[in-house]
């Protein structure tokens, strides 16, 4: 691989984290300022980047973060009473 897909992989996981902080307009999407799935992705397919491609799809679809961040609040006492 090339200088481009290491910086796809990592703005697509710098992506996942501004999504986990709340910085994106939805948290199940990787489109924001440091990665645009809109944009990248297909560009991932066209050149066959495997890696690339599943990390996105895994990053952006994981339903447990997603159910997380759609919350409005989350209360960690909530997690600490189940285990």
């Amino acid at each position: 691989f090339n200088q481009m897909a290491f910086l796809r992989w990592n703005n697509s996981y710098r992506q996942h984290v501004l999504n986990l902080l709340g910085r994106s307009k939805d948290p199940c999407l990787l489109v924001g300022s440091a990665y645009d799935e809109t944009i990248d992705l297909p560009v991932q397919y066209e050149v066959e980047d495997g890696y690339g491609i599943a990390l996105v799809h895994i990053l952006r679809r994981s339903p447990v973060i997603c159910l997380v961040l759609m919350t409005k609040r989350f209360d960690s006492s909530m997690l600490r009473s189940h285990f």
